[in-house]
């Protein structure tokens, strides 16, 4: 198992009241699961093992499983995961799924809606359940979802990329399976850089306008790029910390590239990576921040480059949010089916149709064989290479608005790059 920063940092947050909860929410009106309609049976290869079922096969067992928008049965990739879990159906005849969609947010909202059925309503809950990154580390840490120790083998390298294993886990214990992830990438034209440009420096020197989104509250550019630089934001004995050397040399770039007319003031109004990469197809910028899911988009036409992020060394990095399945039920006697129905999810076939499908990164080596599009399959083959998990919750939450301050006081000049990191280092000191 991998660790990390993100395994150590659990300061401030326990008090945080992140989420209230309504029970209501639904794919279908009324809360009708949609039917499966049943195709033929797809090619499975084993990359989990499973635990061994010893259930008759003819004592039927239903399993409900809550997903996302993103996968609505409206949508391409619901149509695929509604066809590949009917051929689930078609193979293990005494299993039926049922599939609801939920809400990200609001009180209709996945984690809302599992927080409140699990006091008021239980046997409403759903068996397994699809959630984001700082879903996964709520749901885990209230109690919401199980360890899946006893239901399935943790995630291992080299199938597994170390991103994705990484995000698989709460406080070391394993309780999300990766499914696929959202991530960000850096593109420029090609017309402007004689070369890739890997580094601050070749930034700087290219004289090329640039944008990154630092009207982004969360600060996740900002901190991602500290930590690329060997920053971190926990010392030893689990205090907050910040490094004022590695700070400073950051707000440094941005003010260089500010006072050198490459980095836009305006770039503080920009809060996502979408936003960038709209203002880079309108000729705005000739380089910035843009999400994966435009790649295919972005290298049509062969006027852009795709490459990681430009970092301090060189060395290059992607963010990434890591989706994953996660086990609500407590009842052991169920577990076998749910084994299956999660190795079922995991062939690699259907992993790299629907990560393609939506412009996001596969979460083993086997899923990234299966994308289609060549040139899309290179560049992310090399993205994969340098991707980390996004900043956590805990640190969004204490250092993301920190970090937001300093960048905005010093492009807008009311503080200097020093004065802002030591500043930083001051109020997060602990009496």
């Amino acid at each position: 198992m991998l660790t990390s920063r993100y395994g150590r940092f659990r300061f401030f947050l326990t008090g945080m009241g992140l989420l209230v909860c309504l029970l209501t929410g639904s794919c279908k009106p009324g809360g009708e699961a949609t039917p499966l309609v049943p195709s033929p049976t797809p090619r499975l290869e084993t990359i989990l093992p499973t635990r061994t079922s010893d259930q008759p096969n003819d004592e039927s067992q239903s399993l409900t499983i809550w997903i996302p928008p993103l996968l609505g049965f409206d949508t391409p990739a619901g149509s695929m995961l509604n066809e590949h879990l009917a051929n689930f159906e078609t193979a293990h005849n005494h299993i039926d799924i049922n599939i609801r969609v939920k809400e990200n947010d609001g009180p209709s909202g996945i984690l809302e809606t599992l927080s409140s059925a699990s006091l008021v309503a239980p046997s409403t809950l759903p068996e397994i359940v699809l959630l984001d990154p700082t879903m996964l580390n709520t749901a885990a840490l209230k109690g919401l979802i199980e360890p899946l120790d006893q239901i399935i083998q943790s995630p291992q390298t080299p199938e597994w990329y170390p991103f994705a294993i990484e995000a698989a886990f709460v406080d070391s214990t394993f309780y999300g399976l990766p499914f696929m992830s959202e991530a960000e990438a850096f593109a420029y034209r090609k017309e402007s850089f004689e070369s890739e440009p890997k580094d601050w420096a070749e930034l700087l020197s290219s004289a090329e306008t640039i944008l990154f989104p630092l009207g982004d509250q969360t600060s996740k550019f900002t901190l991602i790029q500290y930590f690329s630089s060997g920053g971190e934001l926990v010392d030893d004995n689990g205090s907050p910390v910040v490094d004022v050397a590695i700070l400073t040399d950051l707000l440094t770039f941005y003010l260089s590239a500010k006072e050198a007319g490459q980095l836009p003031l305006y770039s503080l109004q920009l809060q996502y990576a979408e936003d960038t990469w709209f203002a880079l197809t309108e000729a705005n910028t000739n380089a910035a921040v843009i999400p994966v899911e435009v790649l295919r988009d972005a290298l049509t036409g062969n006027s852009y480059s795709v490459s990681p992020w430009p970092t301090y060394d060189g060395s290059g990095v992607i963010p990434t949010r890591t989706f994953c399945w996660a086990v609500v039920s407590k009842d052991e006697s169920i577990y076998d089916p749910i084994s299956q129905v999660l190795q079922w999810l995991h062939d690699p076939e259907f992993l790299g149709k629907m990560s393609e499908t939506l412009g996001m990164l596969p979460v083993t080596s086997t899923a990234m064989k299966e994308w289609t599009d060549p040139e899309a399959a290179a560049t992310l083959s090399r993205l994969i290479q340098v991707a980390v998990p996004e900043p956590n919750i805990e640190e969004i939450t204490t250092f993301g608005p920190l970090f937001w301050n300093a960048v905005e006081d010093v492009l807008n000049e009311r503080s200097t790059p020093k004065i802002s990191a030591e500043s930083i280092f001051e109020q997060i000191k602990i009496p």
